[in-house]
């Protein structure tokens, strides 16, 4: 187990920021139909880039990917059969998140999140402002 903690290192301001996660609820009303709720809170994480953006050909199409990494106390959701993943707001994009890392070896509670662009579009209006 390594011996260093970076974990004190999501605390301070110099590396971190504030987010906002947007968890989907699925509920079923008396008439059976599900009804999708979302709850939004702040938390705070350092959002790296995980991939420089970069253009995916297909025999189908061309897609613009792109993402982020967070590394946060916060425990964030990928999904599983019964949950929606959480959604990841950060630098006005939302992102999906896709995977969820435990990285307790390097503090408690720490962890890395992968999230991929949801939109196409976020990244191509993002293009055009720079």
């Amino acid at each position: 187990m390594p011996l260093l903690d970076v974990s004190d290192n999501l605390l301070d301001p110099d590396f971190i920021q504030t987010l906002t996660v947007t968890r989907p609820t699925q509920t079923v009303d008396s008439q059976g139909m599900t009804q999708i709720a979302e709850t939004s809170q702040s938390f705070y994480g350092a959002p790296v880039p995980l991939t420089s953006q970069e253009l995916i050909r297909n025999p189908n199409a061309e897609l613009l990917a792109g993402g982020i990494r967070v590394y946060t106390r916060f425990v964030l959701d990928s999904g599983s059969p019964d949950t929606s993943a959480d959604i990841v707001t950060f630098g006005g994009k939302r992102y999906t998140v896709v995977s969820v890392d435990d990285w307790s070896n390097f503090g408690a509670g720490y962890v890395a999140a992968d999230c991929a662009v949801i939109s196409i579009q976020d990244k191509v209006d993002a293009g055009d402002s720079e």
